[in-house]
């Protein structure tokens, strides 16, 4: 977060101004409150600290062409080991990174609230993708989930060339078995 701040004292009055008017034209609620609209160095700080998870570089000017963006189906695989995930949007262009956040296996009666989600994976992505995940979701778990086990996951999209972000929230997917 300390760095987020820094690299916005660190730009310039007019990227700055940039940020400011991209937040007022493009309106981005806050988590708590949907009535309530981000501005541009709180837009800045919450693209610049998921962007930290999978890129280290800036978007110094979040100005381009927006895109739209629409989330499809998703699936966790597990099969003999290996866990993949599908991840299907629909898009009209551009530059995306995919950021993934997964849980320990829950029960299906879990409230959403009351997890914390992990990140697992990042891809930069133009459409559809699929990963394949056990190494990570091990390293981040200590174990695989299996047929039948319920997850919660979080997946959020970045536009890399201006500060769109789509994140779907938290949501909870059945692991099957292909």
């Amino acid at each position: 977060m300390y760095r987020v701040q820094q690299n916005w004292i660190g730009l310039s009055t007019a990227n700055r101004d940039n940020w400011n008017t991209y937040a007022a034209t493009f309106p981005a609620p806050t988590r708590l409150n949907p009535n309530v609209f981000l501005n541009g160095v709180n837009l800045y700080e919450k693209y610049h600290l998921l962007r930290a998870v999978g890129v280290s570089s800036i978007l110094d000017n979040p100005s381009g062409a927006q895109e739209t963006l629409s989330f499809d189906g998703f699936a966790i695989d597990s099969n003999l080991g290996t866990l993949s995930i599908e991840s299907g949007i629909t898009v009209s262009g551009g530059s995306w990174l995919f950021l993934l956040f997964l849980s320990r296996p829950l029960r299906q009666t879990t409230a959403l609230a009351k997890n914390k989600n992990r990140f697992i994976v990042q891809a930069t992505v133009t459409g559809d993708s699929a990963a394949t995940i056990q190494d990570n979701y091990t390293n981040v778990f200590g174990f695989l989930p299996v047929r039948g086990d319920f997850l919660q996951f979080r997946r959020v999209y970045l536009n890399l060339a201006n500060g769109q972000i789509f994140d779907e929230g938290v949501r909870q997917v059945d692991v099957v078995e292909l």
